[in-house]
């Protein structure tokens, strides 16, 4: 993209590979495709003896001309077959990190400060607009959109969905905790790995063990709870209590100017109810520690 060179680009990820396993053996690193089609670079990363890698590829129709006069039709027809594309590279992990539903390269600055538009024909003068009777002029403005093209837009959304999970090995996801029942949306015993990082924090204490149930109800034997949160004695909640009392609601539980809650956790409050009811095993509990220093004075 931009003139890139494949040779080069291959020589910096194996060159940058070496350098983080020297540091770190298990940890995965994420490649872009540098706007190649995938299989250019199955055989090199399997070749080079990359392992715990990552390719990441961003799908998008308007940096191309061929895929900006497709019409309607040919582009979900082409967004179906990379479903193919995609699932045949089962050897490497595929991550589409970026897509969109955008048509057309209308979008100011989209293709740099002061330049034009394919679609138009304001990108490149020796090259002709894609659509000769069509202008940006508004083209982003949702309120000129019909209720057929809203309908296409959807449809496109989900072609693009069903084709990029193909390469998928985990679907990762956001639902809300507090919920009554997570069972409503989820299959019980389904979820391997659940991230809690400063979450539990702005839920009011009576309702963290009723978030942990509601986990245990979807997740499957053997899943792991990943946590981090504040601390009590945390610098935060030492600022906190000495700026003013209107700020504790209850012990450990404070409230920001904006109307958010921080609560501030002991390694035995957490270990009570992840444990209570037998609901899970608390295991490898810890503080993290950093030594903060005004050097002013």
């Amino acid at each position: 993209w931009g003139g890139n060179q494949l040779n080069l680009t291959q020589k910096f990820y194996k060159d940058s590979y070496n350098v983080i396993r020297h540091i770190n053996s298990d940890i995965l690193i994420i490649y872009h495709t540098a706007f190649l089609p995938l299989n250019t670079w199955q055989n090199f990363l399997s070749s080079s003896g990359f392992d715990q890698v990552v390719l990441d590829t961003h799908n998008y129709a308007v940096f191309d001309y061929s895929l900006l006069a497709m019409n309607q039709e040919q582009r979900l027809n082409f967004v179906c077959l990379s479903k193919a594309d995609i699932a045949s590279n089962q050897g490497i992990w595929i991550l589409v990190g970026e897509w969109s539903l955008a048509i057309t390269d209308c979008t100011k600055w989209l293709n740099g400060f002061g330049r034009g538009a394919r679609y138009d024909g304001t990108f490149e003068k020796n090259h002709g607009p894609i659509c000769p009777n069509c202008t940006c002029q508004g083209e982003g403005n949702y309120l000129n959109w019909t209720h057929d093209y809203k309908n296409y837009l959807k449809k496109y959304a989900s072609a693009q969905m069903d084709a990029y999970e193909a390469g998928l090995r985990c679907h990762a996801f956001v639902c809300d905790l507090t919920a009554d029942s997570l069972k409503d949306n989820i299959p019980s015993g389904n979820i391997d790995v659940v991230s809690l990082i400063f979450v539990l924090s702005a839920i009011p204490p009576e309702k963290h063990y009723n978030v942990i149930r509601n986990i245990s109800e979807v997740t499957r034997e053997g899943s792991i709870i990943c946590f981090r949160d504040y601390a009590k004695d945390d610098e935060t909640e030492i600022r906190f209590s000495t700026i003013t009392a209107q700020h504790k609601l209850q012990e450990n539980l404070y409230v920001r100017q904006d109307g958010t809650m921080s609560y501030f956790f002991t390694i035995e409050y957490l270990k009570e109810i992840f444990e209570q009811d037998e609901l899970f095993e608390f295991v490898d509990g810890g503080y993290v520690a950093r030594e903060t220093v005004n050097r002013a004075k």
